[in-house]
């Protein structure tokens, strides 16, 4: 990449994330979670929130946001209590696309024995890394999934669509929602981010990477993939890291604006040649 279009960039996509960094605290997507007491109940809202966002925004919202008033002040703690009918009332009425609230309680079940193994989802992420803690991260992020649906039959993640909600990263999936997850929780508090684990490292981290996303990172020509994968994923974050190697993810927040915007191409385009 040529330096002055390097730095055109940085400006670009670091004055976007600026910009989405200095809305109203309330008005961020983690902010349910920010608003509890103790780290391992903020990581736990968190998480729900990040994993939840599937398919319909409106309807994600509105599912994490009745889990998490269900859950209670200290929803780790009330889902490591749970039983199987209290898993049940949690789920009540809730839809998430194809996932419904039978779906959704098999897998709280599966969260809640997690927890029950470790005492929190930054303890379990710390085994995943290895007695040495030099896993690669996305080996460690796919043992993370495998252990979070421990104990679920492949028949019930087949017949109640699990999957969508456990996803691999070795499979070949983008796993926007995980590396969404990892953004929150490892990037410093900046307003929109938590800053809760250590452990991966802010330059360690993968771009969370949908559709909408790719789609701008293609009018900016930092990629030709069309479709999300793992393998878009490393591409994409490897070019981000060229502008701000300590932090690429940090470019998630300027990305986000950009969707949000709802600018096409060409007024994309307009607006990065006056950057």
């Amino acid at each position: 990449m040529k330096p002055a279009r390097l730095l055109r960039l940085r400006r670009f996509l670091g004055g976007l994330s600026e910009e989405q960094l200095r809305q109203p605290p309330s008005s961020q997507a983690l902010h349910p979670a920010r608003l509890l007491a103790h780290p391992r109940d903020k990581e736990f809202a968190a998480f729900l929130i990040c994993l939840l966002q599937a398919g319909d925004a409106e309807e994600s919202r509105r599912t994490s946001g009745l889990l998490l008033n269900r859950l209670g002040p200290q929803p780790a703690l009330t889902l490591v209590k749970a039983n199987r009918q209290m898993l049940q009332d949690l789920c009540q009425d809730l839809q998430l696309g194809f996932i419904g609230p039978l779906g959704l309680a098999l897998w709280l079940a599966a969260l809640r024995n997690a927890l029950r193994r470790h005492r929190s989802l930054a303890d379990l992420y710390t085994t995943c890394l290895g007695p040495a803690g030099n896993r690669p991260p996305l080996v460690a992020l796919d043992r993370f999934v495998v252990e979070l649906g421990y104990g679920l039959s492949d028949e019930e993640c087949r017949e109640q669509r699990l999957g969508h909600l456990l996803p691999r990263p070795a499979k070949g999936s983008s796993t926007a929602r995980l590396h969404l997850f990892l953004r929150a929780v490892c990037r410093p508090d900046d307003g929109a981010d938590l800053g809760l684990w250590s452990l991966p490292r802010p330059d360690q981290l993968f771009l969370p990477l949908d559709q909408a996303i790719l789609d701008r990172l293609r009018w900016l020509k930092l990629t030709e993939r069309e479709k999300p994968s793992r393998g878009a994923v490393l591409e994409v974050t490897q070019q981000l890291r060229l502008l701000r190697p300590a932090d690429p993810a940090f470019f998630h927040h300027g990305l986000e604006r950009l969707v949000q915007s709802g600018l096409d191409m060409e007024g994309m385009r307009q607006l990065f040649r006056h950057a």
